[in-house]
């Protein structure tokens, strides 16, 4: 059996919280295959075999138009039957009352009855969780891309203009178009960050895109980025197929959370450089730091797991943007809306990583080879 449960949450009068269940509950898509059924119905018991089902139903009442009623299909002993038998009498049970039912969980003195459905549909704590790794997933794979060198931003650069002794630009562009990486097996290790962190990977990336770089041309290297801003990686396409990312810190076994993503998406990264600690005034040290804006997806399927339990979703009309790390007075934020399984989201901004320490960040990245120091915050 198979099938999808969206319980109904009740507000918690101490936290405000939606975090108390009720029996009010949406099953869809329920389907039964090679099922033997026992049923006792009056005194009597009938076994049955149930091949096949597709059957939608309603426990309690979500609103006006969805209210203790079951539609469907089944096939029963070989015989197809359309669910409701009688068309007129939908009721998933037959007693139903209303205040019967409402009385069997409303004794609860915490509880309280969201007054609409959407005070309390999950969808708006997803779409939070969703948006955060959706950014994770657009970076890492960006970042891949921005490191190979085969088809990436690692290979042959693809233009130069400037004159020597005079402000240019370098850029590279995906070569062959897309850039495909991948498939990987889950769990490879892409990074292994100062502090023992690894960034693990698995499935395949294919992106379209350029990196350009500004600065100062000479004769030696063609272009010396003189800001810390310099870069810049504009991807117009980053399909992601069956793409996992995730952080596991030392000692670590398995992820608390993390997604799997199907989808195109498109973005622009723009990393905050390090200094040099060879060349005073030269910022072409990579970091962490990141300002992600635009980073927009029309539909994307993320099978997302959060200690044990597992949420299929779809995203559509994903628009976000968000600071990893700390830079010019802009710290670990994220904002923007996405639309989840049809319900709108809207990303207030917030940090985009819960319990987000500033000298836990730099520590990931100090000993980066030619440092010069961390990247100020302000």
């Amino acid at each position: 059996m198979s099938g999808k449960l969206a319980p109904r949450l009740g507000i918690d009068k101490r936290t405000g919280a939606c975090s108390i269940s009720t029996p009010v509950a949406t099953f869809s898509n329920l389907t039964y295959s090679a099922a033997e059924l026992h049923l006792v119905s009056d005194g009597s018991n009938f076994d049955v075999a149930v091949s096949t089902s597709d059957l939608s139903a309603q426990n309690g009442t979500k609103d006006e138009s969805h209210s203790n009623s079951i539609t469907g299909s089944l096939t029963l002993d070989g015989t197809a039957i359309a669910i409701p038998v009688n068309p007129a009498d939908p009721k998933l049970n037959p007693a139903f009352v209303q205040a019967t039912f409402d009385a069997s969980y409303t004794c609860n003195p915490n509880l309280a009855v969201a007054p609409i459905e959407a005070a309390c549909n999950f969808r708006q704590a997803l779409g939070a969780g969703a948006a955060r790794l959706m950014v994770k997933a657009a970076a890492t794979a960006t970042k891949m891309v921005d490191g190979n060198n085969t088809c990436g931003f690692a290979a042959a650069p693809s233009g130069l203009t400037g004159d020597v002794g005079s402000p240019g630009t370098i850029t590279w562009t995906t070569n062959p178009s897309p850039c495909d990486i991948g498939p990987l097996p889950a769990g490879t290790t892409i990074a292994t960050d100062c502090t023992g962190t690894q960034t693990k990977v698995g499935g395949k990336v294919s992106a379209i895109g350029t990196k350009t770089v500004n600065g100062l041309r000479t004769s030696m290297t063609p272009i010396v980025p003189t800001t810390r801003t310099a870069a810049q990686l504009n991807m117009t396409s980053v399909a992601l197929e069956g793409f996992t990312t995730y952080d596991l810190p030392t000692g670590t076994v398995n992820p608390t959370t993390f997604a799997t993503i199907t989808g195109t998406a498109a973005l622009t990264l723009n990393p905050i450089a390090g200094e040099s600690s060879a060349n005073a005034n030269v910022f072409s040290v990579g970091t962490p730091v990141a300002h992600l804006t635009g980073v927009t997806s029309a539909a994307a399927s993320m099978t997302l797991m959060n200690s044990g339990s597992r949420f299929d979703l779809a995203l559509t009309n994903v628009s976000l943007e968000a600071w990893n790390g700390s830079f010019s007075g802009n710290s670990n934020s994220i904002a923007g809306s996405l639309v989840v399984d049809g319900v709108p989201v809207t990303v207030a901004a917030s940090p985009l990583v819960a319990g987000f320490s500033q000298a836990a960040f730099d520590a990931t990245y100090v000993c980066t080879p030619g440092l010069k120091e961390v990247v100020p915050a302000n």
